[in-house]
């Protein structure tokens, strides 16, 4: 069995995972050789995150933990670019760019 690198990330700052930025976090999940999947709690049930309208479904919502787990050959870019994007991200900002 392949091994998972996982994570746990706060969402602050005002951050919910609607539409537009489950759209962004799908779009920028496709370049990476790997499987990242999302849920609300460590026991899932977990979404893959390349999937806009399963991540929509979550409702993820500021001041909530995400769990995250990746697997594949470049997991731990895919990794590193989820949580940048999860902790990073003010969406209601950058939408208005």
């Amino acid at each position: 069995m392949e091994e998972h690198v996982k994570a746990k990330v706060w969402l602050t700052g005002g951050f919910d995972l609607h539409v537009r930025p489950a759209a962004r976090l799908a779009r920028l999940m496709l370049g990476y050789d790997a499987r990242v999947e999302l849920a609300e709690t460590v026991d899932g049930p977990w979404v893959c995150a390349t999937r806009q309208a399963a991540l929509v479904r979550l409702k993820l919502r500021s001041d909530y933990p995400v769990y995250i787990k990746a697997s594949g050959q470049d997991k731990i870019a895919a990794m590193s670019a989820i949580v940048d994007y999860l902790e990073g991200v003010d969406c209601q900002q950058r939408e208005n760019r």
